[in-house]
C-alpha cells in the first residue's frame, strides 16, 4: 500500500504517519500489506500564508490533486496550515491558527482540521496588513529560527503543551474518520 504525502516538510510527514498508524489501530484494515509512504513537494495553488479557512481547505485539496498528477498512490494526503480572522468578536484574540487536511483514497475524499488556537493580537497587523508569513512572525516573536520545522507556533504559544506535529496529526485523523469509521455511512 502506498500513501502519498503532498509535502517534504518533516513535521507534516511524521503527522501523516502518526495518524495512519493510530487510525489503523482503531479501524484495522486501513493499512494493508507493506505500507510505503512517499512524499513530494507540490504547489498548493493558494497564497504562501493562507488567511481564511476556505483558502486552507482549498490548498490542502489542491496539494492532493497536484500529487496525483505526478504520482500514483492508494491514499494521498494534502496538508495546509494558515490563519483566519474572527470578525465582530467583542472579547479576546481575533486571529486564529489552524491546520487543514484533505485525504483521498482513490474513490472518495474527506477534509479534517486541527483545533484552532488564538494568536496574540499583535500578529493581526503583521499577517493581514503587512502580508508576512506566520513562520517569520513566530520566529521573531520567539527569538528562534525555523520554528515551523520544529514545534511550530502551536508549540511556542502553548509552551510545549501542544505542537505543530500534534495539530497536523489531529487534522489527518479527523479527515480519515469519515472514510474509515462505518458509523459515518449509517
Amino acid at each position: 500500500m502506498k500513501i502519498g504525502i503532498a509535502t517534504n516538510n518533516p513535521v507534516k510527514i511524521r503527522a501523516v504517519k502518526n495518524a495512519f498508524t493510530a487510525v489503523n489501530q482503531k479501524f484495522p484494515g486501513l493499512l494493508t500489506g507493506n505500507t510505503d509512504y512517499e512524499n513530494l513537494a507540490v504547489p498548493s495553488g493558494v497564497a504562501d500564508m493562507p488567511l481564511s479557512i476556505a483558502e486552507m481547505a482549498r490548498g490542502a485539496r489542491q496539494r492532493a490533486v497536484h500529487y496525483l498528477k505526478e504520482r500514483q498512490a492508494d491514499w494521498v494526503v494534502g496538508l495546509e496550515g494558515g490563519v483566519f480572522g474572527l470578525e465582530n468578536f467583542d472579547a479576546g484574540p481575533d486571529v486564529m491558527l489552524q491546520n487543514w487536511v484533505y485525504v483521498f483514497n482513490g474513490k472518495e475524499g474527506s477534509y479534517g482540521s486541527s483545533a484552532a488556537m488564538p494568536l496574540p493580537g499583535s500578529f493581526r497587523k503583521a499577517l493581514f496588513e503587512k502580508g508576512y508569513e506566520l513562520a517569520d512572525v513566530i520566529d521573531r516573536f520567539a527569538g528562534k529560527k525555523d520554528i515551523r520545522s520544529n514545534e511550530g507556533a502551536f508549540g511556542v504559544l502553548s509552551e510545549g503543551l501542544y505542537n505543530r506535529e500534534q495539530a497536523f496529526t489531529q487534522a489527518v485523523i479527523n479527515a480519515l474518520l469519515p472514510l474509515c469509521n462505518k458509523k459515518y455511512k449509517e
